[in-house]
This record gives structure tokens, sequence and C-alpha cells, in this order.
């Protein structure tokens, strides 16, 4: 495997990992400085929205397919996978967690959100962790 496949993934996985990280760090900035008075009205709102998505996202990933089933008398034949809104949670989770940068509620709420969105940037590391040949270096035949 060559160096630039090499460094290629492990900026695709640091890009994807970012949210996570940074909602840590913010949660970790809360224990460390903790006189710093924080407003989180925006972050709540944008928390919100967020969760509308997760929502979403869960619904056409895990329920729509079971009613799909429930009606066709047991068979996905004919179902069309329709993704909700892709990345888009993760987005919202991250300006949450920038705009109250050290709030601990703020942080929790988008750790749990980051991490059930199944359209986020983690369900996409984890769907590509299992894809081997998105690792490999692209041969032209």
């Amino acid at each position: 495997m060559r160096s630039s496949v090499i460094f290629r993934n492990l900026a695709f996985i640091g890009i994807l990992s970012l949210p996570v990280g940074l909602t840590i760090f913010s949660g970790y900035s809360a224990f460390v400085d903790t006189s710093v008075p924080r407003s989180a009205t925006l972050s709540w709102l944008l928390v919100a929205l967020a969760l509308a998505v997760v929502a979403l996202n869960l619904f056409t990933s895990f329920v729509r397919p079971g009613l799909y089933v429930r009606r066709n008398n047991g068979s996905l034949h004919g179902y069309r996978n329709v993704s909700g809104v892709p990345i888009v949670g993760s987005i919202l989770a991250t300006l949450a967690v920038l705009f109250a940068w050290g709030h601990i509620f703020v942080a929790f709420a988008c750790l749990l959100i980051l991490l059930t969105d199944t359209g986020g940037a983690v369900w996409l590391l984890i769907v590509l962790s299992r894809d081997a040949s998105f690792w490999r270096e692209q041969r032209n035949a």
C-alpha cells in the first residue's frame, strides 16, 4: 500500500471523527474552566433541529422498512431505499457545540445525537470500515 493511500485514509478518518472529538473536548473544557458563564440558547435550538433530523434518519433507516415488510406480506420486493437527511444532523450538532463551547449539557446532548444519527459522520465511518474496497488503492484496468 502506498503512502498516499494511507495518508488519504487517515485524513478521511480524521475528518469524520472531528465532530465527536470537538464534542468530547467541549465537555472536557466544561470541567476544566467552570468560571465562564455560558449562554446556550442558539445551541439548544440547533440541538432541537438536529434531534428532528435524527428522528427522520432513524425512521427511514429502521421503521420504514419494517412497515413496508408488514404491508407486503413479509417481503422487501419493490422496496425503494430512501435516505433521510445525510450529514445534516452532524453539522447541526457540531455547530451547537461550537456555539456553546464548554456547556456540558449541550456537549452531552450533541454526543448522543452524533452517535445515534444514522445519516451522520460516525455511521458513515462505521459503514465504510466494513468495506475493504474503499480503503485499498484504486487500480485502473
